[in-house]
């Protein structure tokens, strides 16, 4: 077993990644932005022992968006029961949000960086196009 803080994977995960650092916000979220379209946050919840990665999932925001939104909840939320595929949660201000627990006693910067990695390419395949969906290019780095 691995016994590890967010605190101290934080400057890990960031050396991983190339950056020079990462940080809470006073949410206690960590947004990781990888490319100009997809940005993942980071929360830890030492209490529950969890890190949690969340990210919108673009072109399913706003009331016309939820049936469409709807439709991809019930075809990919069997795979978070039987594959250890991502949750989902709605939004009003963000819609389609995608998320994943990972317990902190498991993790070391290789399991998070793979389960990162992992998110980001399941993001990516279901976001709508970059044509359709807005860019997050005002995002920066903490």
């Amino acid at each position: 077993m691995i016994n590890t803080t967010f605190t101290e994977l934080l400057p890990k995960i960031a050396s991983h990644f190339g950056l020079d650092k990462l940080s809470q916000d006073e949410y206690g979220l960590c947004e990781l932005i990888l490319n100009d379209r997809v940005v993942i946050m980071l929360r830890a919840d030492e209490i529950l022992n969890r890190l949690t990665l969340l990210g919108p999932i673009l072109g399913f925001s706003g009331p016309e968006a939820r049936s469409a939104a709807s439709q991809l909840f019930f075809c990919y939320s069997i795979n978070a029961l039987n594959k250890d595929g991502p949750c989902f949660a709605w939004s009003e201000e963000l819609g389609l949000i995608a998320f994943k627990h990972l317990s902190l006693d498991e993790l070391n910067v290789e399991n998070v960086s793979k389960e990162i990695a992992n998110f980001y390419d399941w993001l990516s395949l279901v976001s709508l196009p970059a044509e359709t969906a807005p860019s997050y290019s005002i995002y920066s780095i903490g």
